[in-house]
């Protein structure tokens, strides 16, 4: 199988409420982020609750290969068409700039989700479901593996959530095919610290250690289940 696209996220979560889609807020982002040269458009969350809608900050390269978004509840730095190992640079890169104009914000949670989006021939699709699964009876042509687990990383006081999910399905994006449907295997690495724990104890610079750690395990994770593609 051919490994057609691979993309990378970074998520802070925390109260973005201070940064508004202003002038000033944008000339303070501008200078910092001018190495990635990201330049502002802008974004819409919508609220099912209360019907509200409320529009965002992005930062985006022109090619939109990069992209920074200032949600109500997280920050997202989001890499498309690039390792993982370039985008921690970069992500990480970032991290910093925005902890000179942010210094007092504070997150209490943090994720990385890496997806590889690979296309083969229907053998290869069928075999690898085979390797998955135990149920050999049946040839679906769409199906989920996943598993979740929970573990403390030697180094660091926090829990992780670690999920890997494998599954074929049909998908359409700009980026492959024109945007026509594609039956493809989609691959999912998603690391993450507990939801449930609420302390604010993250900034956006001690959080690059945990970050750290994060990609570590990612990286396992990729190691592991290259042994299927």
């Amino acid at each position: 199988m051919e490994n057609s696209h691979e993309s990378n996220q970074l998520h802070f979560f925390t109260n973005n409420s201070d940064i508004l889609p202003k002038p000033h807020v944008i000339t303070n982002l501008l200078p910092k982020l001018a190495q990635f040269d990201l330049m502002p458009t802008y974004g819409q969350e919508f609220n099912p609750n209360s019907g509200e809608k409320r529009q965002f900050i992005i930062m985006m390269s022109p090619d939109e290969k990069i992209r920074v978004e200032f949600q109500l509840r997280r920050i997202v730095i989001v890499s498309e068409a690039s390792s993982q190992q370039e985008f921690k640079g970069d992500a990480i890169s970032i991290l910093k700039k925005l902890y000179e104009i942010y210094p007092s914000k504070k997150g209490n949670r943090i994720s990385i989700l890496n997806t590889r989006i690979y296309e083969g021939d229907l053998q290869e699709y069928s075999d690898l479901y085979k390797k998955l699964f135990t149920y050999h009876q049946a040839d679906p042509f769409e199906w989920e593996n996943q598993i979740a687990e929970r573990e403390n990383i030697e180094g660091s006081e926090e829990v992780f959530n670690c999920i890997s999910t494998i599954r074929r399905c049909q998908i359409s994006a700009a980026f492959m095919n024109n945007g026509d449907i594609t039956d493809a295997i989609v691959n999912e690495i998603d690391i993450n610290t507990l939801p449930t724990k609420t302390e604010e104890r993250f900034d956006l610079n001690n959080s690059i250690q945990t970050y750290e750690k994060l990609f570590e395990k990612s990286g396992s994770s990729m190691s592991k289940l290259n042994r299927y593609f």
